[in-house]
């Protein structure tokens, strides 16, 4: 079911690569055993964080320019840290930018959480673009040992959380 839904998710967003009649992010946790680290994805269209950057920076921004690339990586890594907060066991975690790249119309942006050790329980705490957009849906999923378990949040619902036995 939930590999169903990422990808009917993937194909939307390379359906809709121009405007688009609806608002939504992907983060994508994968615990990596080997670092002992979260390895986090998070797929935000293109033209929705530009929006959301130049609101939130008060500057025109254009993520496909290389001539910007190191200011866009610090913005859009500074966007992330305040809107989107991870607890592991009751600990807030931060996370560390490790930059982006466009792919047909959306922006990968990878973060990385090190030193994780054990996870019984996470706090997602996501807020991209909700103050922008209304209508913002934001799936989280989260594998871990295999076993992979989802959010849904939005404007009315930024916070929610995952259990692992």
């Amino acid at each position: 079911m939930q590999m169903n839904l990422i990808l009917s998710l993937n194909i939307f967003f390379n359906l809709f690569i121009a405007k688009h009649p609806f608002h939504v992010s992907v983060s994508d946790m994968q615990y990596n055993e080997k670092s002992k680290s979260i390895e986090i994805t998070h797929k935000i269209f293109v033209d929705d964080l530009e929006e959301a950057l130049k609101d939130y920076s008060g500057e025109k921004i254009d993520l496909a320019g290389e001539e910007n690339l190191e200011k866009n990586q610090e913005l859009i890594s500074n966007y992330l840290n305040e809107k989107f907060h991870i607890s592991i066991n009751g600990k807030t975690v931060k996370g560390t930018y490790i930059g982006q790249e466009e792919d047909n119309g959306s922006v990968w942006c990878y973060v990385e959480l090190k030193n994780i050790r054990k996870i019984k329980e996470v706090r997602v705490t996501d807020k991209i673009l909700v103050d922008f957009y209304e209508d913002q849906t934001n799936l989280v999923h989260l594998k871990y040992h295999g076993e992979l378990k989802s959010l849904m949040l939005n404007y009315k619902k930024t916070e929610g959380e995952i259990k692992f036995d």
